[in-house]
């Protein structure tokens, strides 16, 4: 079941909520290792496939701070809690000290909760990108795609939908996303940020609704599919550097 564990911190806030996400990285990946063993962490690490979980950079809440681990397989979600629980409530992030003054699930929803209803009748659906979201060009270079498309965005959330859910959706639903999913509102724009000394992220923040373009020539299962994974997407979050705190996403 995806869901996210807001961790509550106290300390003085970061001179900007992304100035710690490696660390935060790191900190995760040490949770998962001191409850499951360093094996298990190594592998997450390691692995060349998408993760099992996205982080929120780091945000102010009424004098105290907040950021979010989305948990996307249900045999991470109790080892990074009860790691976090393990590791003890001081927490150094590069030059700042914070404590931990609270770990909860925030929110939560069943894969066939992501499976419910379709919602409106001409197959829109809307999400919030909340920050920067660019995914990998293929090619020789390092190249990012920072506009929305149907393709990326879609393929994004149903690599991760198949990689961690019970039940996979098949691959030719991309080529549904291909000929039948257009976007028909984008609002907003282009935002960088420093992830680290050397490195820059520039990524599209703003609100993206994608329509079918011909509902009646999709297969109901198919547009179940495509909405599920719309909703997923709040957990799973869009393009790359999840776990850095880029493409953070909300269905709307």
């Amino acid at each position: 079941m995806p869901c996210k564990l807001r961790v509550h911190l106290d300390g003085d806030p970061p001179s900007s909520p992304y100035q710690h996400m490696a660390g935060l990285a790191k900190l995760v990946l040490d949770w998962l290792a001191l409850a499951a063993g360093s094996g298990l962490a190594t592998a997450v690490h390691d692995a060349n496939q998408p993760n099992p979980y996205a982080i929120s950079p780091i945000y102010p809440d009424a004098g105290h701070l907040w950021f979010e681990v989305a948990v996307l397989s249900d045999p991470f979600a109790a080892p990074i809690r009860d790691g976090a629980g393990r590791y003890g409530l001081d927490i150094t992030l590069g030059p700042q000290r914070f404590r931990m003054s609270g770990i909860e699930v925030s929110e939560q929803a069943s894969w066939e909760q992501l499976l419910g209803p379709v919602r409106g009748g001409r197959g829109a659906m809307t999400v919030r990108l909340v920050t920067p979201t660019a995914h990998h060009a293929p090619g020789p270079y390092r190249k990012a795609v920072v506009l929305p498309a149907p393709e990326t965005y879609f393929g994004t959330w149903l690599d991760r939908w198949n990689l961690w859910s019970p039940s996979a959706f098949p691959g030719s639903l991309m080529e549904t996303v291909r000929l039948n999913v257009g976007i028909s509102a984008c609002r907003g724009q282009t935002e960088t940020v420093v992830l680290d000394a050397r490195r820059r992220f520039i990524g599209f923040v703003g609100e993206v609704t994608f329509r079918l373009l011909k509902p009646e020539m999709v297969a109901p299962e198919a547009r179940a599919a495509l909405a599920a994974l719309a909703r997923f997407s709040s957990y799973c979050g869009t393009g790359v550097e999840t776990t850095r705190g880029m493409g953070q996403t909300r269905e709307v």
